[in-house]
């Protein structure tokens, strides 16, 4: 590279450094995106920005070069810098969106069509695509062939309709899943959830989109569901790349979708299908919607219901198949809000780590996102006629630890929600597989209290079977304060959560601050084992009396300075914290 310039990494976490890329930019037509990486081409004699450019995932964005310097083939060595660190980070290969003009100067980068519009072309470098398209290639198919391209983001009856009703006009059908971890639901979660649930339709083949069509890539706005002056581009981008790849792959004739009289963007896609898919002879087949109750079943509606904490309302949108990953949702959504409760008394929050050393927020997070693949494995295992071995959810749970630590680098982030969760998770399920799907009775004859019963004996089984814990901290505290510990609590089928604190939850209902006086209550009626194995019975007394007295008369400054004493004192009510999410995960379940 010419040594009047060199290209370095430009931190934009840094206010100053992020204002010098967007003034960059905007001179040169350009608004900053989102990025994870950004490399700047600085002139050497005044250190001023000349290029620059970055990449989000595996698509290269925000590629700029001034004027007085675009001769001077910097372009070639600042896109080979950004393809050389995606590489490293993991990406094999990288896209861009580029002016049709600009096609034939990165083909001699190595960049290979994907797509074409009259407005941009979609290109990539690597092998991705032909990878790809040999794959499909291996997918076994005769007669009239069909396909369908779903998210599912979670699986519905509507989902479901869609393919049995597309199944009976084809000879072989394609259910190809939107590969993408932007949705609510991971990309694993969904694929499973629709294998499971399609797995034993003969003519039905579930394969993947490998991140091509309607992903973050081809198609951002899809995500956001909203329409911009880029929309119409991604949606004629995303339709070619299908005709050039996926049709010649898998001999498609036919595409099935679903109708959309909610979501425009949707709609707008589905329209856009009917004008060019013809032209190479695919038809294109819309289903009208299921509906229940006058109103056509969508997932959003199943997202909805789990926002508000209504797990009834969303089995009855899905299939059975589907519940096992709708409880693990809820769980990581415990966690996620006992996380976000802030401010917390010494405990890791969006503001501080409280009294933790090894703990911030970021690690938290990273630790629950690792934990929920056991969450959904918990849910499995427990959805069946009879309870799992007891081993088989300790090696689960063992699984989970594992996990959590390689995420955390070592640090016990979640332990004792490992524990706590996993039982729970287990006997829901198992409560739901022989109450709501055997016998159909979740809503009916079974009034609350007979649910949560049902699910706390089924706890208090499983944690009776596990042997009594020797060398851990919670074992030394049992054995000199003379108090229950996790295991205690658990063999109890958890009655102080089901007589107190989720009654005493579903009593602040929409009060702005009902995490934190949950947390308040639980604090003050619990022997939190972390608290006694770190301090003392003194202590233990202390912050119960300090919370409850704090929930007599609450405010958010109360917490903040109980939080500044814990702090101050390297107190940490960790026990207290696995409750509040359990408690929370309760709510959601039962109602």
């Amino acid at each position: 590279m010419d040594t009047r310039f060199e290209i370095r990494q430009i931190l934009l976490k840094y206010p100053d450094q992020r204002k010098k890329v967007t003034h960059f930019l905007k001179n040169n037509g350009l608004k900053l995106e989102e990025v994870e990486y950004y490399a700047g081409i600085f002139r050497v004699e005044d250190d001023e920005i000349v290029g620059g450019g970055g990449f989000y995932g595996n698509v290269l964005k925000c590629i700029a070069l001034n004027p007085d310097i675009r001769n001077e083939q910097l372009g070639t060595s600042l896109v080979s810098h950004l393809i050389s660190t995606a590489f490293y980070k993991g990406y094999t290969s990288v896209k861009l969106f580029t002016s049709p003009k600009n096609q034939k100067g990165f083909e001699a980068m190595g960049f290979k069509l994907l797509a074409s519009s009259p407005d941009a072309v979609l290109m990539e470098n690597g092998g991705g695509i032909l990878n790809w398209y040999h794959d499909l290639l291996k997918n076994p198919r005769q007669g009239r062939v069909g396909i369908i391209v779903i998210n599912a983001n979670p699986f519905t009856f509507g989902h479901l309709f869609l393919v049995e009703q597309a199944a009976k006009q084809v000879d072989t059908l394609f259910v190809m899943v939107v590969k993408e971890d932007v949705s609510e639901f991971s990309f694993d979660d969904r694929y499973d959830m629709i294998y499971d649930a399609l797995g034993k339709m003969p003519n039905v083949t579930v394969i993947d989109s490998n991140g091509y069509i309607i992903s973050k890539s081809t198609f951002p706005t899809y995500f956001l569901k909203e329409e911009t002056d880029a929309t119409a581009t991604q949606i004629a981008l995303d339709l070619d790349l299908f005709v050039r790849h996926v049709v010649p792959a898998l001999n498609i004739e036919v595409r099935f979708v679903g109708s959309e009289p909610s979501d425009s963007l949707t709609r707008r896609y589905n329209e856009a299908m009917k004008q060019v898919l013809p032209r190479f002879g695919v038809e294109v087949v819309e289903i009208e919607r299921l509906r229940k109750n006058g109103s056509p079943i969508s997932a959003s509606n199943v997202r909805k219901a789990l926002d508000h904490a209504d797990l009834l309302a969303a089995i009855a949108l899905t299939p059975y198949t589907t519940w096992p990953y709708l409880l693990s949702n809820l769980a990581t959504k415990a966690l996620l809000q006992e996380l976000n409760t802030t401010p917390k008394p010494g405990l890791v929050d969006c503001h501080d780590s409280g009294a933790h050393q090894d703990m911030d927020y970021e690690k938290m997070h990273r630790s629950i996102m690792a934990l929920h693949p056991s969450f959904t494995t918990f849910c499995l295992d427990g959805f069946q006629q009879c309870l799992p071995s007891i081993e088989l959810v300790r090696m689960v749970g063992q699984e989970a630890e594992h996990n959590m630590l390689y995420a955390t680098g070592g640090v016990n982030t979640h332990k004792g929600a490992v524990f706590s969760m996993g039982l729970t998770l287990v006997a829901a399920a198992h409560f739901c597989f022989k109450y709501v799907y055997r016998l159909g009775a979740y809503g009916s004859f079974l009034e609350k209290e007979q649910r949560e019963k049902i699910i706390s004996e089924c706890i208090a089984e499983m944690a009776r079977k596990l042997p009594a814990p020797t060398g851990t901290h919670g074992a030394e505290v049992q054995g000199k304060y003379k108090i229950g510990g996790a295991l205690a609590n658990a063999q109890s089928g958890y009655v102080q959560l089901f007589a107190d604190w989720l009654p005493f939850y579903r009593s602040l209902h929409g009060e702005l601050y009902a995490n934190h006086k949950l947390l308040l209550h639980i604090m003050s009626s619990i022997d939190d084992t972390n608290v006694f194995y770190r301090h003392n019975a003194e202590t233990a007394a202390w912050l119960k009396q300090e919370a409850a007295a704090i929930l007599q008369d609450f405010s958010i400054e109360k917490m903040e300075s109980l939080n500044k004493t814990c702090i101050e004192r390297h107190i940490s009510p960790g026990g207290s914290a696995d409750m509040l999410a359990l408690t929370i995960l309760m709510k959601s379940i039962c109602g």
